[in-house]
């Protein structure tokens, strides 16, 4: 929700600043301010590609595939599945998993090796989730 707002917020100021370039520009008084407001205009623009590390939203998106993938297993399996012991590992497992690259990429860290991760149940939930039920 951060970079939503700060996006809200820059674009509203990247408006403002527009506005008033176009009212400085259109006197004849004030037309030495416009590459000023030029120049702060391209700032603001730019102001969110700065703060947001590029891989920011491209985790959050896929984290939040993975939440739908996982409520949809979570609606589709029955009662008993669903309190099983296996299917609350795999929940735990797959959102710790999620939360953790979401904050790898806002941190801006390198992702682990694959091969460093040698935990077969990670493994198993991953491919249950990526793979389509039929």
């Amino acid at each position: 929700w951060k970079a939503t707002v700060l996006r809200k917020c820059t674009n509203s100021l990247l408006m403002l600043v527009i506005f008033v370039s176009v009212v400085l520009g259109s006197t004849d008084t004030f037309y030495v301010w416009l590459p000023l407001a030029v120049a702060i205009s391209n700032v603001l623009a730019n102001l969110p590609n700065w703060l947001i590390p590029p891989g920011f939203l491209p985790a959050v998106n896929n984290a939040l595939m993975v939440f739908q993938k996982l409520d949809l297993l979570w609606q589709g399996s029955d009662l008993r599945e669903n309190r099983s012991e296996a299917t609350k590992m795999l929940m735990i497992r797959t959102t710790e998993s999620a939360v953790l690259d979401v904050e790898r990429a806002l941190a801006r860290a390198m992702p682990m090796p694959e091969g460093l991760e040698d935990d077969d149940d990670m493994k198993e939930a991953s491919s249950k989730i990526m793979t389509p039920s039929g």
